[in-house]
């Protein structure tokens, strides 16, 4: 079954086509469809209905020892025109009172009731306690050269890890974060890299300040939306080793095929990830370190390669994104290998896509791959989610076109 999908964000830095749509659905409807994505982000939820004693409280969580948080909200005991003042229980904690919502109501801090949170507005139900990490100054991330050069005694090689830090990292201390290992880091962020890079980083920001309703539209508020909610996924930290040249193969590789013998050491650059990038990075910066927030994704053979680090070390990825996978390497040994996980641990969740314009982007062989996603006991929109973009070519540019919409669905919604 061949499942393509209206609008891709409308914000991604490419001049990609957009899919035709069979079923009107969306890639944020996917995110929509459970918004908590099963990951602790920068904003969580609890249900304070469970625990009698306890009072729903809304918790906000920002450095503002010489400064107030207040919030204002659509529905009573607040309104848009004055702001509540939360109470300081910490040098960086504000809780406001919850109690009295009987429904579902959108909501956003001010810093000195005076300067509104970045992003669209928060939401909160009749009986939960949220804690959120708000900003309300940084626009933009920063791209750094975070490790040069970081040397693997697994491999036995060097190569420079770069790294995108969200807008708020810097503004707010007390957040922590959600992190996504992507391959090719040379081609991801510089917009000079070949064929034109992914430009993450001007993704991710926008994804940052702006909200928006399940058609695509840009909102910062439910009222900017014909239908639903306005939302948008938590901000992400984008850890992105660069390939080691010559010996990509070797490392995106999980089999040796018969026809390259320079193929093959897949397990090794996974361990090389997993063992020694990822706790040098959980010690340098404020991250989530469970597999719940911790995501793999990659393009062509990184989209190979995510698939079987999220096979191969469950407990440390377990989120995967694979774009226009090379799902045909090896007589297609990655589908074996899906089918072969059924009763291990696995994925909390995966994202899929091709494109269809030429052979060279797989589609029929990644349209097998979700299938055999699906006979494992995967749900599209809920766990799994298979998007193929009329038109879409193997290249950078429509990489970038559907990046956002795999971050959406990987994480949910804050």
């Amino acid at each position: 079954m061949k499942r393509t999908f209206t609008t891709l964000f409308f914000f991604a830095c490419s001049h990609a086509p957009a899919p035709t749509s069979q079923d009107g659905a969306t890639a944020f409807d996917a995110a929509f469809a459970n918004e908590d994505g099963g990951a602790r982000d920068a904003e969580s939820a609890t249900d304070a209905g469970a625990d009698s004693s306890s009072t729903p409280l809304i918790r906000i969580h920002y450095p503002a020892a010489t400064h107030t948080i207040s919030l204002r909200g659509s529905g009573a005991p607040w309104n848009w025109q004055t702001g509540v003042t939360c109470i300081a229980t910490a040098a960086d904690t504000f809780s406001c009172d919850a109690s009295k919502i009987s429904a579902r109501v959108e909501w956003k801090p001010l810093l000195d009731d005076k300067t509104w949170a970045l992003g669209p507005n928060y939401h909160v139900s009749a009986g939960q306690s949220i804690d959120i990490y708000p900003h309300f100054s940084s626009t933009n991330g920063q791209v750094k050269q975070l490790i040069a050069p970081f040397h693997s005694s697994v491999l036995k090689n060097d190569r420079t890890v770069w790294a995108y830090l969200p807008a708020s990292y810097d503004e707010n201390p007390t957040a922590h974060y959600s992190v996504v290992y992507m391959h090719d880091g040379q081609n991801l962020f510089d917009p000079q890299a070949p064929w034109g890079g992914w430009h993450v980083n001007d993704s991710l920001d926008k994804m940052a300040n702006v909200g928006l309703c399940s058609d695509g539209k840009q909102c910062n508020a439910d009222s900017d939306c014909s239908a639903g909610e306005c939302g948008a996924p938590p901000e992400v930290i984008v850890v992105a080793p660069e390939n080691a040249g010559a010996q990509r193969l070797y490392e995106y590789t999980p089999t040796q095929d018969a026809n390259d013998g320079q193929s093959g050491g897949g397990a090794r650059y996974l361990q090389m990830l997993a063992q020694e990038l990822k706790p040098a990075i959980d010690h340098m910066l404020r991250t989530q370190p469970e597999r719940e927030s911790t995501a793999i994704m990659g393009s062509s053979l990184g989209g190979l390669i995510s698939i079987y680090g999220s096979l191969l070390d469950p407990d440390v990825f377990g989120r995967v994104g694979a774009l226009s996978p090379s799902t045909w390497w090896d007589n297609r040994v990655v589908v074996g290998a899906v089918a072969a996980s059924q009763g291990k641990l696995l994925p909390l969740r995966v994202y899929l896509d091709s494109g269809d314009a030429s052979q060279s982007d797989g589609f029929v062989d990644t349209q097998t791959l979700d299938q055999t996603y699906l006979s494992i006991g995967f749900v599209e929109g809920s766990d799994l989610h298979y998007l193929v973009q009329p038109g879409g070519k193997h290249r950078e540019d429509y990489w970038a076109a559907r990046f956002p919409g795999a971050i959406a669905f990987l994480f949910g919604l804050r």
